[in-house]
């Protein structure tokens, strides 16, 4: 197994972020992190980050109210205009 470079380690961190890893950079990953205080560093800071950024997501989301509701958009749509025409 070849071992990984710090530069290499971190783009898989981002990567994994984002989408699945292969076994194959899943495992050199782990083997890396359990190896390398630094890296290892990195990676906590970017799944805290994650943690706050998906977190302040879902406050926002829960606080907004949409401009149009179902029920006026349907009656837009009745009434043969696009939906979100004024």
């Amino acid at each position: 197994m070849t071992e990984l470079t710090h530069q290499t380690a971190r783009r898989l961190l981002q990567t994994a972020c984002d989408a699945a890893l292969n076994p194959q950079e899943k495992s050199l990953l782990t083997a890396h992190l359990a190896a390398c205080p630094d890296c290892e560093s990195y990676a906590r800071q970017l799944d805290t980050l994650e943690t706050r950024l998906r977190r302040l997501t879902r406050q926002q989301w829960d606080r907004y109210t949409p401009r149009f509701s179902t029920q006026s958009i349907s009656q837009r749509v009745v009434k043969n205009k696009t939906p979100f025409q004024a």
